[in-house]
């Protein structure tokens, strides 16, 4: 069954690169039904950014960079793909201040990939050469990526060091072994990982602060390029447990009518362990 899923992706991802490789188009009614924070960061962020490679790495992040300033993200890519793929959304999370580091794996389903990212970076943060010498966040470290680089999310998430998660349409991990909060993503138009499926392997076993969000009209081919209409709930997450900007905390967290993605017709959410 797994050989058959991943044989599935790959050809799902294969079409996508020969299509130019963009993400789905947003429903229309997702469009008109946006809201405010998820508006303001589907926005590109106000810093420029720079891209940089290393042996099975690539990297995203801000051009000029403050000391001690800067978390990480560290992405995992969709079985057979490689960060080219996701581009667009990996430079839009640098423009907000991240250090985007990207394993060049194609088969990113273990974390470790991901996890020799963080390693990557916490040891840069330490020698006087590097660029990010002491620029670098370490105390908050989020985990993302797409399929199986989602299932690789979550087994990333049980290191003590990964702040929190947000894993998009993932195969599934060692969920109840997360360390921290999780945004959890399916597609509602999601064939190959359906949202039943997320639901059951991945929502309900959780045990960590979880908020659950079925993007509707969303396909297993939306994570690609800049994510559609991923990107600005997947961004404010990320600026909400890693910079601290509360209003897109409110966002996710907040009751009633302050919960904006709980209230966003595009989205079903479901939210536990708070």
């Amino acid at each position: 069954m797994r050989k058959m899923i991943l044989a599935a992706a790959f050809l799902l991802l294969a079409i996508a690169l020969v299509s130019c490789g963009g993400s789905d188009p947003a429903p229309e009614e997702a469009v008109r039904n946006q809201g405010n924070t998820e508006m303001e960061y589907a926005a590109r962020g106000p810093l420029e950014t720079s891209r940089a490679s290393i042996p099975g790495y690539e990297l995203f992040y801000p051009s000029i960079m403050q000391d001690g300033a800067h978390p990480i993200i560290t992405w995992g890519n969709g079985t057979l793909a490689i960060p080219a793929y996701y581009q667009a959304l990996l430079d839009h999370f640098a423009s907000y201040g991240f250090v985007v580091i990207a394993s060049t794996s194609t088969m990113t389903g273990s974390g470790d990939q991901m996890l020799g990212g963080v390693d990557w970076l916490f040891d840069e943060n330490t020698r006087a050469e590097s660029i990010f010498f002491n620029k670098i966040d370490t105390d908050h470290v989020g985990a993302t990526g797409h399929s199986q680089g989602g299932g690789g999310t979550i087994n990333a998430g049980t290191d003590p060091r990964i702040t929190c998660t947000a894993p998009l349409e993932p195969i599934p991990g060692r969920v109840r072994e997360l360390q921290g909060p999780m945004f959890l993503v399916a597609g509602s138009n999601d064939t190959l990982v359906p949202a039943s499926w997320v639901t059951s392997s991945t929502f309900e076993p959780a045990l960590v602060p979880t908020v659950y969000g079925i993007a509707q009209g969303a396909g297993h081919l939306t994570p690609l390029g800049d994510a559609g209409m991923m990107r600005g709930y997947v961004t404010a997450w990320f600026c909400a447990l890693l910079l601290g900007h509360e209003q897109a905390e409110e966002a996710f967290f907040g009751q009633g009518e302050s919960c904006e993605i709980c209230n966003n017709p595009s989205w079903v959410v479901m939210r536990k362990n708070f």
